[in-house]
């Protein structure tokens, strides 16, 4: 898959704030970095921090924003991406973050998050990769924003049981 375009502006200004962050740590930011103080004030509802345990491969849920838990019914504050958090398709979701692990970079997904009554909402959610001292990628700082094509009033009525990732790659600016 190719550059996937971010719709979102939560998710651009995000990106935006990481790269800023970046250019000051020579292109490899680390986690202590960033300072959730330092970005702007609407991004923090949206905004997540997991960790990445490399062996064997694992991610765990540090810090989710209300929009997150609240308005995308996701609790998981933590707790690890597993079957019990994201059910049958939790692989879909690690997956993303062995790419940002492996690969170094952003990624930006998009994907449908479906609860049991056949409700779903669309979401584009941004992956950015935090370095450790010795260079490895030990966390993802992200942001998850309803996709622009959804409607306002979409949303789900309980936690989502599937996930589905639509699209994945680099994230993509068009001006």
């Amino acid at each position: 898959m190719g550059e996937v375009e971010i719709r979102s502006e939560v998710c651009r200004a995000l990106l935006l704030h990481w790269r800023d962050v970046a250019e000051g740590a020579a292109g490899a930011p680390r986690r202590s970095d960033f300072d959730p103080l330092g970005m702007p004030r609407a991004l923090i509802p949206h905004v997540f921090l997991n960790e990445i345990i490399s062996d064997p491969f694992a991610v765990k849920i540090l810090v989710q924003g209300a929009f997150i838990r609240d308005g995308a019914k996701q609790a998981f504050t933590g707790r690890y991406i597993d079957r019990e958090t994201f059910g049958d398709t939790w692989r879909g979701v690690v997956d993303i973050y062995r790419r940002v692990h492996a690969e170094r970079r952003p990624l930006l997904s998009r994907e449908r998050h479906s609860s049991s009554d056949d409700r779903s909402l669309v979401v584009e959610v941004l992956h950015l990769p935090l370095f450790s001292q010795d260079g490895s990628v030990c966390a993802v700082l992200g942001g998850l924003d309803r996709a622009a094509e959804a409607p306002a009033g979409q949303g789900l009525s309980e936690r989502a049981h599937r996930w589905e990732v639509l699209d994945v790659g680099p994230p993509a600016i068009r001006v």
